[in-house]
């Protein structure tokens, strides 16, 4: 069988590549072998993008169409698409009436601009403005938007103290240079990149944009994903029935016509700044701190860093660890130290609602089975939690049984409840991280390798990278398995694991996440009537990026030792599997400083359980470094 394929559209390059390459991250996020992806450059023009859009559809092996962030193209595009009887997901198309050619063949992401007219009005009043210019950058884009926005911010007489300028981030960035604005200065989205503070020149720094709640990346990998997990889970489907599985797969719901009837509101934000219009280091190869590896550890070090004013970058080979995670969160370890920084994390985030919904946090309650041996420990933490104001307590098996019938308790003597417990969603978690780095100033290096970490002059670090040197007043190691080969000696004791789980339907009464103390299985509920298990597997020193398709005979081995806990899971259709390489240490994860000169602090080696301990490990990673190299007190805020 030929695998679905997708068609990703979207300004691969161009004055718009800035905005492609939320596309392209998203699909490295959420690559997988059972859909395949192609790439097409419209380059944020309309002409190009009906270009595109006819080649596609005359293709014939193309399931469905991503991306079209150009509205102009992306209204061309509809019908042809509509023709073919191709879906289209549109993420970022955010033009009142793009989807009045689509036919029913499209499902928009975003609310349309006349909710970001009326969002940008409203924080121009809200910040005591009374009088205000409204200009556009010339484009068509550019003066549709400022239609709206007038019509919002009637003219008001009296000197003008705020500027609302519309069009793209190249259009309104050469404006300004042109012609500075006055006051306070308000840009549409097209703005939210980077880049166009380092166009438009530092005056611009201190001005306020509008975008997607959460901010784009994280839309457009929810529509990625929702696309992707049905195209993988039903490969065969296609059409509207495609498209009406992907509207059940998305975490909004959609308008007969396809306009989203609750998705994310529009905001208006600070405007996004590279680490050099925020520091005193200007060289593009010298930072305060340079972050090795962003999954949830390190990108959590690196976005409080940032937002404390440090100039920072960060280094990612690709998806590791966090990626292939259960992200199963709750506060009680056997482990004291484990223990201490999960109970911090849920202060920090688990046990709060906003917080944690940024990770993409599902609270379904957390379950520990435990054996005679675990009882007094579990016993004895229970305090600790109460302390922290987490709920918490000991249910014998009868009780277990009667609340979750499915389960079999063989050699179980009680279970740990935490109904404050749950999972979180990865991808969501690193995307919300992402963007806080990047919103503080943070650079992102992505698929780049360090491949050593030496003494430069003075007390400064070098990193030799595979596409060049970096120095770095200090260094944090948080690369998961890839972690030991940076610390050469002081990486002694840390082990790399094969980590094997499974997602299986499941269609029964609702679930908790569970640990099993006694057998070493654990399961969790998952979105779409699914159940993700794991079980330990005892394939040691693997390779760091030893990741790869799992064989048969070891999804049989994973269903025969979690049908222990779960018999149904013998027969449970499978839908997907996934190995992984994770970072196991004895009795203790390896976090702290291990040189002064230069100056390397490591949060490594979490043992299968670094999702709930992560908000707490950045936390202290951070604070560490900022007073080590005298950046002063963090403040107080989510890790």
């Amino acid at each position: 069988m030929n695998l679905p394929r997708i068609a990703v559209v979207g300004p691969f390059s161009g004055p718009r590549a800035a905005w492609g390459s939320l596309l392209r991250d998203a699909a490295v996020r959420y690559a997988t072998p059972e859909v395949a992806t192609t790439y097409f450059d419209d380059e944020g023009d309309a002409e190009t993008a009906v270009r595109r859009a006819r080649q596609i559809s005359r293709d014939g092996a193309v399931r469905a169409v991503i991306g079209h962030f150009n509205s102009a193209g992306a209204a061309r595009a509809l019908p042809i698409y509509a023709a073919a009887r191709l879906p289209v997901i549109l993420p970022l198309a955010s033009a009142a009436g793009v989807l009045d050619g689509a036919g029913g063949w499209a499902l928009r992401w975003c609310l349309d601009d006349r909710a970001q007219a009326d969002t940008l009005a409203d924080a121009v009043r809200a910040r005591g403005h009374r009088s205000w210019t409204v200009r556009d950058d010339g484009s068509a884009y550019g003066r549709g938007l400022a239609r709206l926005v007038r019509a919002a911010l009637p003219a008001a007489v009296g000197e003008p103290t705020a500027t609302v300028i519309c069009g793209t981030h190249h259009g309104v960035a050469s404006a300004l240079v042109a012609e500075p604005h006055h006051g306070e200065l308000f840009c549409t989205d097209d703005c939210d990149v980077p880049e166009f503070v380092t166009i438009a020149g530092p005056a611009v720094a201190d001005g306020l944009v509008a975008r997607v709640s959460g901010g784009p990346q994280r839309v457009v990998d929810d529509a990625f994903r929702a696309l992707i997990d049905t195209l993988a889970e039903q490969p065969l489907v296609s059409g509207k029935d495609l498209l009406g599985a992907v509207r059940a797969a998305s975490r909004i719901t959609f308008t007969e016509q396809g306009e989203p009837a609750d998705g994310p509101p529009w905001q208006v934000v600070p405007l996004v700044t590279r680490p050099a219009s925020r520091t005193r280091h200007r060289s593009p190869d010298r930072f305060d701190v340079a972050v090795v590896g962003a999954g949830i550890v390190g990108a959590g070090v690196a976005a409080r860093l940032a937002e404390a004013g440090l100039s920072v970058v960060c280094f990612d080979k690709g998806p590791g660890a966090t990626m292939n995670s259960g992200a199963l969160v709750r506060a009680f370890e056997t482990s004291p130290v484990m223990r201490a920084l999960a109970v911090r994390s849920s202060r920090l985030v688990w046990a709060d609602e906003r917080a944690a919904r940024e990770y993409g946090f599902r609270r379904t309650g957390s379950l520990v089975l435990l054996g005679d041996a675990d009882l007094a420990t579990a016993a004895d933490s229970l305090g600790e939690l109460a302390q922290a104001g987490l709920l918490a307590r000991l249910l014998p098996p009868r009780e277990i049984a009667g609340r979750w019938p499915s389960m079999s308790l063989d050699g179980v003597a009680a279970g740990l409840w935490e109904p404050g417990g749950g999972y979180a969603t990865p991808a969501a978690a690193i995307v919300s991280l992402l963007d806080r780095m990047r919103r503080a100033g943070a650079l992102m290096l992505t698929d780049r390798r360090v491949g050593r970490v030496e003494r430069a002059s003075g007390a400064e670090a070098r990193l030799i990278t595979d596409c060049g040197t970096v120095n770095a007043r200090a260094v944090v190691l948080a690369a998961g398995a890839g972690t030991p080969a940076l610390l050469g000696a002081a990486g002694a004791g840390l082990r790399s694991k094969r980590i094997t789980y499974a997602l299986f339907g499941y269609s029964g009464p609702p679930l908790p996440t569970v640990v099993d103390l006694v057998t070493g299985v654990w399961g969790r509920p998952a979105p779409d009537q699914s159940f993700l298990a794991g079980s330990p597997f005892e394939d040691w020193d693997v390779p760091a990026d030893g990741s790869s398709d799992v064989p048969a005979s070891r999804i049989a081995a994973l269903r025969r030792e979690t049908s222990r806990r779960w018999p149904w899971l013998r027969t449970a259709p499978l839908r997907s599997a996934t190995q992984g390489v994770d970072l196991y240490r004895p009795d203790a994860p390896l976090q702290g400083l291990t040189s002064t000169d230069p100056v390397t602090v490591v949060a490594a080696g979490w043992s299968g359980g670094g999702f709930k301990t992560a908000p707490a490990a950045a936390e202290n990673a951070a604070r560490l470094v900022a007073d080590l190299i005298g950046a002063g007190a963090l403040p107080e805020g989510i890790a």
